[in-house]
C-alpha cells in the first residue's frame, strides 16, 4: 500500500493478490497488565505453551494449542511477540505487512481484554508502543498523553519539564505558551506516563471519536495504571469528528492556546459532558478547594479555556467553568503568559498559597501529586460485509468475475469508513460527500436537514451561509448516502487532484451506488491543485459562499470540463426545465456562481453559466439571503412553481429525487 492517510482509496495496490492467515497465536502481542506478575516495558505474561505456527511461504497447519499453564512472569519481549503474533494478521501486499493502526483495532482483531502496552503503525508503516485500556466500555483506548506536574512549588513554575506550558518561565506578553498541545513533537515514555510528561505520536495520527481521562497517582507502575486511577471518565459524543479527529487539529484549527487574545467566556472552547467509569462528579470536586467549587461544574471536560487575567488553559478535567474565571485553580496546560508565577505551570494555579492543604484556592495533595491521562478511542461503524470479522478491519471488497469494483475502507486511523470507486478511469476515488434534498417544496426550503446550505431558513442580509461547504464538520453515514447529506472528513483532509460526480436516484443502497446511477462526470485536469487539493480549500481561501458580496459574472468561479463516464451532456439537460437551459452549457462542473440577486451558490453539477443569472435552477448549494423562499435550500430552486414537472423554471422529478455523491482523486 501507499500512504493511506495521504491518498485513502487511490494508496492501495491491486497488483498484488491480497489474503489473510489465521494462525494459532503462540505468544500475545501484549503484556498483560497484571498485578500479581512483573511488569517491565517489552514483556509479556506467557499463559501456556503453544504449539509450532505453520511455517511460511506455503503457510503449513497450526500447530495444536497446548493447554493452559499457570501465570508467570513475562518472557517474551515486545519485538517478539509482536513478530510472533503478526502471523496472526496479514495481507500480503509486495511483502508489506500491516500492522493494526490504534488500540480499537487490535480489539477487534484479537478480541483481547487485557491491557498493557501493544504495538501499532503510523501511515508511513513505522511500529511503535503505545498503552491500550481494553475494557472500559468494550476497550479500545489509546493512551496518547500523560499530564504530569514535576515540581510545583516556588522555583518550579513553567520550569524545565512543564512540557504542557513552559520549560521557560512566565512571559508577558507572550501570546503562545503551551505549543506542544497543538504541534508534533513527541516526549516521554509510555512505560513510565506517570513520572514524567509524555505525548505519543498517536496524539496527532489517530482519527478518534472520544476522549477518556484518568487521573492516577504519580510514579505509579505500568501494570497498575489502571487498577490504581481514582477517576476515569469518558465522553461518548464522538465530539472530536466536529474537530478534525483528534485534540491536535481542535487545538491548532479550533481553539488555539494563545493568551491575551481572547476574552471570557465567549472564547472558552466546548464543554463535553463525561460519563464515569471510576469515581463520580462529588469525586471531583472533594480534590479541589472551597473557593474553586464555585462557579464550576463537575461532570465535563473542557476545551480552552479564559481566565479573568486573559490567559488560555488547554483543557479542564472533569469540570467547566459556569461563572468565575478563575480557571487556573482547576485546568492544566497554561500558556505562559502569567505576570505572577502562581498561575504558570502544567498545573498552574493547583497550588495557589498552599501545597496541597485542599484550602481556598488550592488542591489538595491527592490531586496535586496526580498525573492525567489522556485516551483516544476511534469506532469502526461499519462491516461490510459481515462475513469474517478480520476482514472487516482492513479492506471489504465486493469480487464480481474477479474483478475488484468496489470497497469500503475501514482503517481505524483513517477515522470513519469511506466509499471507493475501484473501476472509472483506473480506480482509487474516494467519496467525500452527498447533497441530497429531502424536502423541496415550500414548508422545507433551508429547513432542518438542509445541511449545505441552511437549516434556519433564509435570512436577508446573512452574507455567509452553506458553512458546510468550508468548515471541518461532517455528518452523514457512507452507507446511507442517498438517504440523507453526507460528508467524510475525507473532504477535507484529502490531498486531491480532480473531482467525479455521480448522480443517483435517492434511496439506492450502497451496494448499487454506481450501477444505479444515471450520470458518471469527472474532471481530468488536475485543477484542485491550483485551490489547495479539495473543495474544502477551494471555498474557504479561494471562492468563499457568501451572499451579497460578489456580483456575476466577475466572481464566478472556475468551471472545469468533465468527460463523461455514463450519460451525456445531452441527459444532463434533458432534466432541466426549458427556460433553465437558455444560458447554460453542458459538460462541465462551475464552482461558486452568482445569480441576479447577488446570492452565492457552490456548485453547479454538469452545468456552466454563460448568459443568464438564474443560477438558482440548475446549481446546489445556496447561501441564505434568500427573501424569496424559492431560492433557498440545498437544491436551491430546482422546483420553482411546480413539483417535479420539468416545465418553465423546474427539473424533472428525476433530478429532483437524485443525489448528488462527490468524490475526489
Amino acid at each position: 500500500m501507499k500512504s493511506l492517510q495521504k491518498s485513502v482509496c487511490s494508496g492501495v495496490i491491486f497488483s498484488t493478490l491480497f489474503y489473510l492467515v489465521l494462525s494459532q497465536r503462540p505468544c500475545n502481542l501484549y503484556c498483560d497488565e497484571n498485578p500479581s506478575s512483573p511488569m517491565s516495558f517489552g514483556g509479556t505474561t506467557n499463559k501456556g505453551s503453544t504449539g509450532a505456527p505453520g511455517k511460511r511461504g506455503g503457510k503449513g497447519d497450526v500447530g495444536q494449542k497446548g493447554a493452559k499453564g499457570d501465570i508467570s512472569e513475562c518472557q517474551c519481549s515486545v519485538e517478539e511477540n509482536f513478530e510472533r503474533r503478526i502471523q496472526a494478521l496479514e495481507i500480503d501486499s509486495d511483502n508489506r505487512r500491516n500492522i493494526p493502526t490504534s488500540c480499537k483495532q487490535i480489539q477487534q482483531l484479537t478480541n483481547s481484554y487485557n491491557n498493557g502496552i501493544y504495538y501499532i503503525q503510523d501511515s508511513n508503516g513505522m511500529k511503535y508502543p503505545v498503552y491500550c485500556d481494553m475494557a472500559i466500555d468494550g476497550g479500545g483506548w489509546t493512551l496518547v498523553a500523560s499530564i504530569h506536574e514535576n515540581n510545583i512549588r516556588s522555583t518550579g513554575r513553567c520550569s524545565p519539564g512543564d512540557r504542557w506550558s513552559s520549560e521557560h518561565g512566565p512571559e508577558k506578553g507572550a501570546q503562545v505558551g503551551a505549543e506542544n498541545w497543538m504541534n508534533y513533537n513527541t516526549f516521554g515514555d509510555v512505560a513510565s506516563a506517570t513520572s514524567d510528561d509524555y505525548k505519543s505520536q498517536a496524539y496527532f495520527d489517530l482519527q478518534a471519536r472520544d476522549v477518556m481521562i484518568w487521573q492516577v497517582p504519580n510514579d505509579t507502575p505500568l501494570a497498575n495504571y489502571s487498577s490504581a486511577s481514582y477517576l476515569q471518565y469518558r465522553t461518548t459524543n464522538g465530539f472530536l469528528r466536529q474537530y478534525g479527529g483528534n485534540l491536535y487539529r481542535l487545538y491548532k484549527d479550533h481553539f488555539p492556546i494563545k493568551s491575551g487574545v481572547y476574552s471570557r467566556p465567549a472564547d472558552n472552547g466546548p464543554a463535553i459532558p463525561v460519563t464515569f467509569d471510576k469515581g463520580n462528579a462529588n469525586e471531583v470536586v472533594r480534590h479541589l478547594g472551597p473557593n474553586i467549587r464555585n462557579g464550576i461544574e463537575p461532570g465535563y471536560i473542557q476545551f480552552r479555556t479564559i481566565n479573568h487575567e486573559r490567559s488560555a488553559y488547554a483543557l479542564c478535567p472533569g469540570t467547566r467553568t459556569v461563572s468565575q474565571g478563575n480557571n487556573e485553580h482547576h485546568c492544566i496546560g497554561s500558556t505562559a503568559d502569567n505576570v505572577d508565577v502562581r498561575y504558570c505551570g502544567d498545573f498552574a494555579g493547583f497550588s495557589y498559597d498552599q501545597y496541597g492543604t485542599g484550602n481556598t484556592w488550592n488542591s489538595d495533595m491527592t490531586l496535586l501529586k496526580s498525573t492525567f491521562f489522556l485516551f483516544y478511542r476511534c469506532q469502526m461503524t461499519h462491516q461490510w460485509p459481515v462475513t469474517e470479522p478480520l476482514l472487516t478491519i482492513f479492506l471489504n471488497f465486493k469480487m464480481i468475475e474477479g474483478q475488484i469494483i468496489q470497497f469500503v475502507y475501514l482503517i481505524c486511523a483513517m477515522g470513519p469508513p469511506v466509499y471507493c470507486d475501484m473501476t472509472i478511469d483506473g480506480g482509487g476515488w474516494t467519496l467525500v460527500a452527498s447533497i441530497h434534498e429531502n424536502n423541496i417544496r415550500s414548508t422545507g426550503r433551508c429547513a432542518p436537514g438542509d445541511r449545505w446550505s441552511s437549516e434556519h431558513g433564509p435570512e436577508k442580509g446573512a452574507q455567509v451561509g452553506a458553512e458546510n461547504w468550508m468548515n471541518y464538520n461532517t455528518f452523514g453515514d457512507v452507507a446511507s448516502a442517498t438517504s440523507d447529506d453526507y460528508k467524510s472528513q475525507a473532504y477535507f483532509d484529502l490531498q486531491a487532484r480532480d473531482v467525479m460526480i455521480w448522480q443517483v436516484p435517492n434511496d439506492t443502497p450502497l451496494a448499487n451506488y454506481s450501477s444505479a446511477s444515471y450520470l458518471q462526470y469527472r474532471t481530468t485536469n488536475g485543477f484542485l491543485r491550483q485551490y489547495g487539493g479539495n473543495l474544502y480549500r477551494l471555498y474557504k481561501d479561494h471562492f468563499p459562499i457568501k451572499s451579497g458580496v460578489y456580483s456575476r459574472p466577475a466572481d464566478n468561479g472556475p468551471a472545469i470540463p468533465v468527460t463523461f463516464d455514463k450519460g451525456n451532456a445531452n441527459e444532463v439537460m434533458r432534466h432541466l426545465g426549458p427556460n433553465i437551459r437558455n444560458g447554460i452549457e453542458p459538460g462541465y462542473i462551475q464552482f461558486r456562481i452568482i445569480n441576479t440577486e447577488g446570492s452565492a451558490y457552490a456548485l453547479c453539477p454538469g452545468t456552466r453559466s454563460v448568459s443568464q443569472g438564474n443560477n438558482e435552477h440548475h446549481c446546489i448549494g445556496s447561501t441564505v439571503d434568500n427573501v424569496n423562499a424559492r431560492y433557498c435550500g440545498d437544491f436551491a430552486s430546482f422546483a420553482y412553481d411546480q413539483y417535479g414537472t420539468g416545465n418553465g423554471w423546474n427539473t424533472d422529478m428525476i433530478l429532483l429525487k437524485s443525489t448528488f455523491l462527490i468524490f475526489y482523486r
